[in-house]
């Protein structure tokens, strides 16, 4: 079939598009916030770490969710209870009148994220053209990135007022028009397929595609289709368990390889280099955020041109590039303008690197290579494996930085990154241009 590009998929993108800016935001904003939040309830350490991790313990029970919901009930059904879901969290969190009622509300935040971040790139995935599936998924991952720097600004904006109140309930203002948007989309073809549902799907596509003519398209999705079981248990068959390796290995790098270097330690580093501000860590932020912006940009226009295999290796490459300086320029002690300044541009580019290969083609290819009938539930694995890594690089980087010192840290990160590029080169495949009926069929011959 002629390759299409209709309005309706753009509108598609953009309505959960609107999900990744509530991600995004949401998990930054919590940075700004905390600051106040900690004079008006006199926070503890402990309480403090507790308001602002459980989010990712939410997030975790949010991705456990996302795939077996998606499943059992369409992924336009979930993506529309994710939307009230933050709506109710946000709104929580901006009303809420004591700090247990805080950390109830940003765990309900949390369990959206952790729900949209399987369902959304899952949805985009099933309803994509094949060669739009990496532009598309980009637009939804560079909507994230714009929602860190929208909370960053919206920190800024409140710092002289410290109204925490409002830095957390703004994004209920993008949840209402998530929800009403999701509310006009299809459900996705492949789902209906599985579940029984031809005109449906028929119909889905039709719409996507502006055309009628679509028996080639939906042909090819249903032999997609597989009488293995599915669910959790369809994840331990023998076809599935090399891929479930692969999801699980890029899942976990990408998490563990310095990127919350930038988000623990920007504000240091840009101190470092001579900036002064009582909103340093704010606009560190800022800075760190828009280097991610750039990143994920350049990996929208790229990943569907010159593939996702060479965008994670660029990116795995970049991280070390700028985690060697960072370590040499805290292990000299900062003893020139020019080694201060290294730090800072090592800061942007380990960031920059992350957002253009490991922080979009993870989700876009976890996203496309594991088969129809457990593509949910895998994907649930997957991406708890990334919050799971997320979590434990939160609680144990300070203490490692403690004991091996910030040089040792960041050169111990780039042994990582390195480890990450040479396992993507021999074991991670290319998906690029191919149909996800495609890639199942290749991945199950090699094997």
């Amino acid at each position: 079939m002629k390759k299409r590009t209709t309005g309706f998929i753009y509108f598609t993108t953009c309505v959960i598009a609107l999900s990744g800016l509530l991600f995004g935001y949401n998990s930054t904003v919590i940075a700004g916030a905390i600051l106040f939040i900690k004079i008006e309830f006199s926070l503890s350490p402990f309480q403090e770490e507790m308001i602002i991790g459980i989010l990712l313990f939410g997030a975790l029970i949010g991705a456990a969710l996302g795939g077996p919901l998606a499943d059992r009930f369409g992924r336009r059904q979930v993506l529309f209870i994710i939307a009230i879901i933050f709506f109710l969290g946000i709104l929580a969190s901006a009303l809420a009148p004591n700090l247990s009622s805080i950390a109830i509300a940003r765990g309900v935040v949390g369990i959206a994220i952790g729900m949209v971040s399987v369902v959304g790139t899952l949805y985009l995935a099933e309803i994509s053209p094949d060669h739009l599936r990496g532009k598309l998924i980009g637009i939804y991952m560079l909507a994230n990135m714009g929602g860190v720097i929208c909370g960053y600004l919206v920190e800024l904006a409140f710092d002289t007022t410290g109204n925490w109140r409002w830095m957390l309930g703004f994004p209920a203002f993008i949840a209402i028009p998530f929800a009403a948007g999701v509310w006009m989309l299809p459900e996705t073809p492949r789902w209906c397929i599985c579940n029984n549902r031809p005109d449906q799907a028929r119909d889905a596509l039709e719409r996507l595609r502006a055309t009628d003519n679509v028996g080639g398209e939906l042909g090819r999705i249903q032999a997609g289709v597989s009488p293995q079981a599915g669910g959790w248990a369809g994840l331990l068959g023998n076809d599935v368990r090399p891929i479930l390796v692969i999801g699980l290995g890029i899942g976990i790098f990408q998490r563990v390889t310095g990127i919350s270097i930038a988000f623990f330690y920007g504000p240091t580093i840009f101190g470092f280099a001579g900036m002064e501000s009582v909103s340093l860590e704010i606009l560190a932020g800022v800075g760190i955020g828009v280097a991610l912006f750039i990143g994920q940009f350049v990996s929208m226009l790229l990943v569907d041109k010159v593939g996702r295999r060479p965008l994670l290796l660029w990116g795995y490459a970049g991280m070390v590039a700028g985690l060697v300086p960072l370590g040499l320029a805290f292990a000299t002690g900062g003893e020139t303008l020019l080694i201060k300044w290294m730090a800072v541009g090592g800061v942007m580019l380990l960031a920059g690197a992350w957002a253009a290969g490991p922080a979009s083609v993870t989700f876009l290819l976890i996203a496309e290579l594991f088969p129809q009938h457990v593509r949910g539930p895998a994907m649930s694995v997957t991406t708890m494996a990334i919050w799971s890594s997320f979590m434990l690089v939160t609680f144990s980087f300070l203490s490692i930085m403690e004991r091996l010192g910030p040089a040792l840290t960041f050169w111990s990160y780039a042994a990582i990154a390195a480890f990450a590029f040479i396992a993507v080169f021999f074991r991670v495949p290319e998906t690029k241009g191919k149909s996800l009926e495609e890639i199942s069929s290749s991945l199950k011959r090699q094997e």
